[in-house]
């Protein structure tokens, strides 16, 4: 039986240093907004692999399974044959969804820690299979918060522009965040406008992703034109996003992409590499 709840489990880890922001030179603009949607992974929170589909393609490492079950007196040699059965489920569950018409389907992950320990004879509650599945993600994927983030969105706030998320993301993911920028994220972000992937069962660059998310607004009484969208990610966050009339801020913090320098910058769509320059670009103040 594992007796820390989740919440408990978050807060054996330590809140890491902030990542520098690094230099770079902005292009585009984009015009004056209501709103604005930031992705997570990448742009609010530098990560160490990513999110689950980054960790699919990395595969990481056996470790964090074996530290996981040792943490919750679980059996320990089970490691590596959960380390295989957690990559092959969540591929198994990709492919029923797609085959009934999911293009990028998601998964839950307690549920797939619920199912991969079922295999081996071992039953949890869900909320048993979240204590495991954050404390796991906390030691393989740990994030840190970019330099300048938590002042750019408290000032968001207090200047009465509408704050949303628009992430693949599981349930860890928004309190991990909290944590890490120091933020009550129920008091941040709208959430009306908090477009989670684990929630909706798809995942962006699905065109129904940034679609909800434009009749959403829509329903708020905000055009598409009047929020923008914050991403480190060229096709899921720009790409995806500017095909439904949302402005964007492509950001580079972690100076790894230089696709914007073969694409077309303008009003409308916008690169940045700190947070300083992304509050140049929303018109942000002191």
């Amino acid at each position: 039986m594992i007796r820390e709840s989740w919440k408990d489990v978050l807060e054996e880890f330590e809140i890491p240093p902030e990542v520098p922001g690094i230099d770079g030179n902005t292009k585009g603009e984009v015009l004056q907004v209501k709103v604005v949607l930031f992705d997570v992974y990448g742009t609010l929170v530098k990560p160490l692999i990513g999110d689950l589909d980054a960790q699919l393609r990395n595969k990481m490492s056996v470790s964090s399974f074996q530290e996981t079950l040792r943490r919750f007196g679980l059996p320990e040699d089970l490691g590596e044959v959960l380390y295989k059965s957690f990559y092959a489920k969540v591929a198994e569950v990709h492919e029923e969804l797609k085959n009934i018409g999911i293009g990028r389907p998601e998964v839950l992950i307690e549920h797939i820690w619920i199912s991969i320990l079922a295999e081996n004879g071992i039953r949890v509650s869900v909320e048993e299979a979240r204590s495991l599945s954050i404390y796991r993600e906390m030691k393989a994927n740990p994030v840190a918060a970019f330099s300048g983030v938590t002042e750019c969105l408290e000032k968001l706030s207090n200047s009465g522009v509408g704050l949303g998320l628009v992430s693949n993301s599981q349930f860890y993911t928004l309190p991990i965040l909290g944590k890490v920028l120091r933020i009550d994220p129920g008091k941040i972000f709208n959430s009306a406008m908090m477009f989670m992937s684990y929630r909706l069962g798809f995942a962006k660059p699905d065109p129904h992703f940034f679609l909800l998310a434009r009749t959403a607004l829509a329903i708020e009484g905000i055009k598409p034109e009047e929020a923008v969208v914050v991403g480190n990610d060229w096709t899921n966050d720009v790409e995806a996003a500017r095909k439904f009339g949302f402005q964007t801020i492509y950001f580079c913090g972690e100076g790894q992409n230089n696709i914007h320098e073969r694409i077309e910058t303008g009003t409308g769509c916008a690169v940045a590499y700190n947070y300083k320059q992304v509050e140049g670009l929303l018109r942000l103040r002191g």
